[in-house]
């Protein structure tokens, strides 16, 4: 026997398996780039020369381009000093290395990478990493960030300081304010550490504004625009985090309900504009835009 799926079931059926898309080619660095593009270094050199001058090239996509010095490509296995000091990536076998002064000069090492799919202006976007602190033996190992950058303009989104070094997840939300095609990897700070990043995500949440995540929670969100106090109340019973991020995507607090099915957030010290609610259940995530008033 054969059943019949209408368009509007079909349509149903694509809703609810359809994930967000990672814009972002190649972020956990599984697939390369191409050691033989120039600047890049991949950590599977022959090392009798001394150093990790390139004897071997092993190629791949090139996916990942460079912008300035020679930001390093290394992989689960092989030894030092190539893979320094023989760390493993998050996941997968492979993640890169940024320094954030290269040789003698004074500039930060840069990736960047053409998303597959632009940035558009006033759309909100999830942006997540893996960091940790590069610990090879000639770097000073002081707290230094990263930068992700778009082009035409737009965003430049710091990460927090880097210190560990043990893999620390980090993300942030935040609205485009840019028309964008390429996202850069650089440092942030003036340094000779350097900071490995592996898994890096970038997804749309909504277009032209913010509305829930594909996993949803209900929230009653008001007033908005709002002057000062800002009611949150929720329509179950879980105790969710709460994350205020400013349109640029920097974190302004974090916030939990307890025992209470309404919540309220003194917004009265921030400067007028637009923020983000980020709220976040054990199985669900929310994120609304609100309007501050003065």
């Amino acid at each position: 026997m054969k059943t019949k799926i209408t368009s509007s079931l079909l349509m149903l059926i694509i809703c609810i398996t359809v994930k967000a898309q990672n814009l972002i080619p190649n972020g956990d660095f599984e697939l390369g780039p191409d050691s033989s593009s120039m600047g890049w270094q991949y950590g599977i050199w022959d090392t009798t020369g001394g150093g990790c001058s390139p004897t071997v090239f092993v190629t791949g996509p090139n996916l990942w381009t460079v912008v300035t010095g020679s930001p390093d490509r290394l992989v689960n296995g092989h030894m030092p000093p190539c893979n320094w000091d023989n760390d493993t990536a998050q996941s997968g076998n492979a993640y890169a290395v940024f320094g954030e002064k290269f040789a003698v000069a004074t500039l930060p090492e840069v990736g960047k990478a053409t998303l597959l799919m632009p940035l558009q202006k006033d759309s909100a976007y999830h942006l997540s990493y893996y960091v940790k602190l590069e610990t090879f033996s000639h770097l000073t190992f002081q707290p230094v960030r990263i930068a992700f950058v778009f082009n035409n303009n737009g965003d430049s989104l710091a990460s927090s300081f880097v210190s560990d070094t043990i893999w620390q997840y980090r993300d942030t939300i935040f609205m485009a304010s840019a028309n964008s095609t390429e996202i850069e990897i650089t440092g942030a700070d003036s340094s000779l550490s350097a900071v490995d990043v592996d898994n890096v995500k970038l997804e749309k949440i909504s277009s032209n504004g913010v509305e829930d995540y594909i996993n949803q929670e209900k929230f009653n969100i008001y007033p908005n625009p709002v002057k000062d106090i800002l009611f949150i109340e929720r329509m179950e019973n879980e105790m969710p985090i709460i994350r205020v991020f400013d349109y640029l995507g920097n974190k302004i607090d974090n916030y939990t309900i307890i025992k209470t099915k309404k919540y309220s957030l003194d917004l009265s010290k921030l400067s007028p504009g637009i923020y983000l609610i980020n709220i976040i259940t054990q199985n669900k995530n929310t994120t609304k835009k609100i309007i501050l008033l003065k």
